[in-house]
């Protein structure tokens, strides 16, 4: 069954050491250079845009609608399809949901001899898996939540299981990331100021401001060590290579489609415009250009991206 694919993760190792953990949380660094702030001296701030939720606001866990489970369908190598599209919720939004929920407590290393030799927060999937001290790890918990929210045919579960392990390693690394940038705005909403994700992600905190930051789902003994290993040399050495690596980038195609990911964006596009628009092309054009500037007849909109439009002129020239 489904629901029992979480038991299979029982026998993850439990003795690793913090410095192994990788820092740079994925790969969505800004091109701008970080910058180290003091209280007198914040950025100066435009209005942010009226977009995305209202500050605090939280997607809520939603619960089966007369014990009906929302049907999936694996597609591609990390993602799900809806058998009935427009769901009643999303998977994307509740493992958001799931993951905050049952983010663990500090995590013990352990030497060879199993003697506790630090302590460390959980940065990737992979450490969801190592509180060992209830019944359940929170990976386990993750896992038997999801199952509980959805479900997926009998021939398919296999393949499903190995999709949702590729999706919330990538998954975590983006929230422990976007964690962050979420702590040096709450920080300057602290000095009355608003700081939009762009402003914020290049900006580096000290130690005790970041302290200030706190986020809500984070719990209140992991968070001064989550701070301290923001403010370490292994940290900020791994960011700094990220961000020069951006720096150094042709162009970065980025996506304008919104919070929906490929498989539902094609979906989206498929029930609306015909099944004819939803070709892999037509889709990867409308996220770089925004399923907001796609015309009635499913036409996409200008792309703004030059690497985008690469790619697209060098597919289409070889067809």
């Amino acid at each position: 069954m489904a629901r029992s694919i979480h038991h299979a993760r029982n026998n993850r190792a439990t003795g690793r050491h913090a410095s192994q953990r990788s820092a740079s949380h994925g790969s969505a660094t800004t091109g701008e250079g970080s910058q180290r702030t003091t209280i007198g001296t914040p950025p100066h701030v435009e209005p942010p845009k009226k977009r995305g939720r209202k500050t605090g606001s939280q997607t809520k866990l939603r619960l089966p609608q007369q014990g009906a489970k929302v049907a999936l369908k694996p597609k591609g190598d990390m993602q799900f399809s809806y058998v009935n599209y427009k769901p009643p919720y999303k998977y994307t939004t509740q493992l958001g949901v799931i993951l905050k929920r049952e983010y663990p407590d500090l995590i013990e290393d352990k030497d060879e001899h199993g003697h506790v030799v630090g302590k460390h927060a959980a940065l990737e999937w992979d450490d969801y898996f190592l509180n060992t001290k209830s019944v359940e790890t929170s990976g386990e918990r993750v896992l038997s939540e999801f199952w509980h929210l959805f479900k997926v045919a009998e021939e398919d579960q296999e393949e499903a299981g190995r999709i949702l392990e590729t999706y919330l390693k990538k998954r975590v690394k983006d929230m422990m990331y976007q964690a962050r940038v979420e702590a040096v705005k709450e920080y300057y909403r602290t000095l009355g100021e608003e700081l939009d994700d762009k402003l914020a992600c290049p900006i580096e905190l000290e130690d005790d401001r970041y302290l200030k930051g706190k986020i809500k789902w984070c719990p209140p003994e992991v968070w001064p060590e989550l701070c301290r290993y923001w403010c370490s040399k292994e940290f900020l050495a791994k960011r700094k290579r990220g961000q020069k690596a951006r720096l150094e980038s042709d162009d970065i195609a980025q996506n304008h489609g919104g919070s929906r990911p490929f498989t539902e964006t094609q979906q989206h596009i498929e029930i609306t415009y015909g099944p004819e628009k939803a070709t892999p092309l037509n889709v990867y054009v409308v996220m770089k250009s925004g399923i907001n500037n796609v015309d009635t007849t499913g036409r996409y909109g200008a792309i703004r991206s030059r690497k985008a439009k690469k790619c697209m002129e060098t597919y289409t020239s070889r067809r």
